[in-house]
């Protein structure tokens, strides 16, 4: 049907109004809908601030925490963290969302698995301790105290916490839980039983040894229990239970260091305790005893003291000297037989130093180097020249050895002293006293055993106690072939049985005596010994035996018998000689006589029918003569002089060198002097006549000078007279020095001179003891010294 175009116009209208009801209704609703969106934006405006807000505020309070704060999804992916998680956990801001689990180690997975189960089911979990890898494939060990976080449902949407790395602190208590099992080990094995207890007096530590010092069972459970009662409880563990509670109470109270104390128990043992007050910045803290069984040891420094007693007796009354020196060489012990020796008291040299008192001014640096030896280890033998308190020199022979502790350790030395001055000649083998000390009892013994000396100890029935090396080196015999043997049996004494059996009945009496035996050796070999014997007393004084020092003189005594065979020969040939000078003198000057009567009458006869060269020669053979028979009778003179002391008696040399200026030709234009007043000497006068003749002599024959001078000079020296005789003549050449002392020396042409007169004066200065020499310088004179014993 075809539409008009009046309906089309009504239709357009219609069309165009329904349009516009459209366009105004949709622009009412894009009003309305630009409200709402503005309305909506706003909302959405406000609420993105708050979130800013809250996320400022929770970002601030991270960053507040000290410790690593953390807040993983409930995957356990990190959605935050502060400064201290990033580095715990070793990440950095854009490793945020990495998953925790992947830093957990492999063998922890299961541990980290249940863990998170845990917070999961109830909501928190303390101290959830795992380990992390780290860098140089380390890895931590951390402690986490986590919950879980809800939101405003209730429903769960993360976790958040606080880690902590705990690896040092496991390192440590690991480390002090070793510690204290090492201790406890070191404490246990301690040959010191040990008890430890706090300040509230609880048991802290009881050792294995203290349990079985006091019988206590070895399971009872000690730690942590009161023990202020535990006096009351072991006490009657002692000899003297209420002594000992009252000195334990006393020190708990106290509370000062006790050592060393020792205390006897009921069955006899002795127990050595040490108490220890422990502070800590001088707060009191608790108390450590110590407790030792020294029962041993005790016994053992019984016996040594007995034993120190018994040879303390033998070195007291030995006829040798003892002494004992400090590192600093100072004198610490002396016997009496010392005292005897040098002269001096104990007091005076107890602390006194070796160096300072004894040693003679040349011989101070050797005991020095000697005291050095000794303080290095070195025993040795040696003689010494000493003073003794009167100032008289001494020879002393002395055999030294260090001292020795427990340790080993050189604390300083003993030495053996013989005084040898009057047998300078004999030969003593030194006693090596080394040992190393176990308290005195090593010091003594190491005497007896290492001594060169013989030793020898025998009981009251007579049978060999003790030898050492020494005598068994003297006897030829064994150890085993002398002890129990009686000592009158063994060694064969023949007719000397009787002898023996006085001396040892001597010792019963308490006499302490040296002797000389003759005895017979091993071999059969007679030998001669030379026994300084004592008697042995215990502590009670009761005799129980005797001790000898044995010293072989054998060669000596046959040295002695040599000696006096080879004197007596002398003597006889010096006799024999003495008188064949005087038939030789006899002889040869009686035709010495003869010819000088010939020869004078031989003058007196022909004195008219001889030239002048006859005459001179006449005048040579009488001088020759006259030479001749002064040789002669120098000769006799020399040969003459002997060590015969018949003719000795007090001369005063004043009055002799009177005699001598009244009998000598002094020229006027020599002036003779003495000095200082000559002493008097006991000599023979004669002999000391030819002494300062010959002297005297000399000088005037052998003056140059317009005014010469002959001076005497005489100092005494004390053990010495020193004598010169000095003048200002020709002189002599130093190398005749020694050359005019000898027989028929002459160092000039005069033949007035026999070559004697000088040998003379040398073997009258040699008989008396004495020494000569010179001094000169050619063209200024010569001094002649001489010394003569006093």
């Amino acid at each position: 049907m075809i539409k008009t175009i009046k309906q089309l116009e009504n239709e357009l209208v219609f069309e165009r109004q329904a349009r516009k009801l459209a366009e105004d209704q949709l622009k009412e609703n894009e009003l309305e809908y630009n409200r709402l969106m503005n309305q909506q934006l706003e909302i959405f405006s406000d609420l993105e601030e708050l979130i800013v807000e809250k996320d400022r505020m929770l970002n601030e309070l991270c960053n507040k925490v000290v410790d690593a704060y953390f807040i993983f999804d409930m995957d356990g992916n990190f959605q935050k963290m502060n400064t201290s998680a990033y580095a715990l956990f070793e990440l950095n801001k854009k490793q945020k969302g990495k998953n925790i689990e992947k830093l957990v180690l492999k063998e922890d997975h299961v541990k980290f698995k249940n863990g998170l189960k845990t917070i999961r089911e109830k909501g928190v979990k303390r101290k959830f301790r795992f380990r992390i890898h780290s860098k140089n494939n380390n890895y931590k060990h951390l402690s986490i105290n986590a919950g879980v976080m809800y939101n405003e449902d209730g429903e769960p949407i993360g976790v958040h916490g606080i880690a902590r790395d705990i690896s040092e602190e496991l390192e440590m208590r690991n480390s002090l839980i070793e510690s204290e099992s090492r201790l406890d080990a070191l404490v246990n094995h301690l040959d010191s039983g040990v008890f430890l207890e706090n300040e509230k007096r609880e048991a802290v530590i009881w050792n294995k040894k203290a349990f079985e010092i006091f019988n206590i069972p070895k399971d009872y459970n000690y730690k942590g229990k009161d023990v202020s009662g535990t006096t009351d409880t072991v006490k009657s563990f002692f000899k003297d239970p209420e002594k000992f509670a009252v000195r334990n109470k006393e020190i708990a109270e106290n509370k000062t260091l006790v050592t060393g104390e020792k205390v006897k128990t009921a069955n006899g043992k002795y127990i050595e305790f040490n108490y220890i007050p422990i502070y800590n910045d001088a707060e009191f803290k608790g108390n450590l005893w110590t407790f030792k069984d020294v029962t041993t040891r005790m016994n053992r420094d019984e016996r040594l003291n007995i034993e120190k007693q018994k040879y303390g007796r033998i070195i007291e009354n030995m006829n040798m000297g003892f002494i004992e020196l400090d590192t600093n060489e100072t004198i610490t012990f002396v016997n009496q037989a010392i005292l005897n020796i040098s002269g001096y008291s104990k007091e005076e040299l107890i602390g006194t130093k070796v160096p300072d008192l004894f040693p003679i001014k040349e011989e101070v640096s050797n005991a020095k180097q000697r005291i050095a030896n000794s303080n290095e280890g070195e025993s040795e033998s040696f003689e010494i020249k000493v003073n003794n308190k009167l100032g008289e020199e001494q020879i002393w022979l002395v055999s030294s050895s260090p001292s020795y502790d427990n340790n080993g350790e050189i604390y300083g030395g003993i030495g053996v002293i013989l005084d040898i001055t009057k047998t300078k000649n004999l030969e003593l083998q030194k006693q090596n006293l080394v040992i190393n000390l176990e308290k005195q009892r090593q010091k003594y013994r190491s005497i007896i055993a290492n001594m060169s000396l013989g030793m020898i100890e025998y009981d009251p029935s007579n049978a060999i106690t003790l030898v050492n090396q020494s005598l068994l080196d003297m006897s030829g015999y064994t150890e085993d072939e002398v002890l129990g043997k009686s000592i009158l049996e063994i060694f064969q004494l023949g007719k000397q049985v009787e002898f023996a059996k006085q001396k040892i009945a001597n010792r019963r009496k308490g006499i302490s005596e040296s002797f000389e035996i003759e005895v017979q050796n091993k071999k059969g070999e007679e030998r001669t010994w030379l026994v300084s014997s004592a008697p042995n007393l215990d502590e009670k004084g009761v005799f129980t035996g005797t001790i000898g020092v044995i010293l072989d003189i054998t060669d000596r005594k046959n040295h002695e018998i040599l000696k006096e065979e080879l004197l007596f020969k002398l003597e006889k040939s010096n006799n024999e000689l003495h008188e064949y000078a005087h038939i030789v003198s006899h002889d040869l000057k009686s035709p010495l006589r003869s010819l000088f009567a010939l020869v004078s009458w031989l003058r007196d006869d022909n004195t008219d029918k001889l030239n002048t060269a006859s005459l001179e020669h006449l005048d040579l053979m009488e001088t020759t003569l006259e030479k001749m028979d002064q040789l002669i009778t120098d000769i006799l003179s020399y040969s003459s002089l002997s060590e015969d002391t018949s003719e000795n008696q007090e001369v005063d040399l004043n009055d002799l060198m009177t005699e001598i200026d009244n009998m000598l030709y002094v020229p006027k234009h020599i002036s003779l002097q003495v000095l200082n007043r000559l002493p008097t000497i006991k000599a023979d006068p004669t002999k000391l006549q030819q002494l300062f003749q010959n002297l005297i002599s000399n000088a005037i024959n052998y003056s140059d000078k317009p005014q010469g001078y002959i001076y005497l000079d005489c100092e005494d020296e004390g053990s010495k007279y020193h004598f010169s005789v000095r003048d200002n003549g020709i002189g002599i050449e130093t190398r005749y020095f020694d050359k005019i002392f000898e027989v028929f020396q002459s160092l000039s042409d005069d033949t007035d001179s026999s070559g004697i007169g000088l040998s003379i004066v040398k073997k009258i200065v040699t008989l008396y003891g004495g020494e000569i020499w010179l001094e000169s310088e050619m063209r200024v004179g010569t001094t002649f010294h001489f010394t003569i014993k006093k």
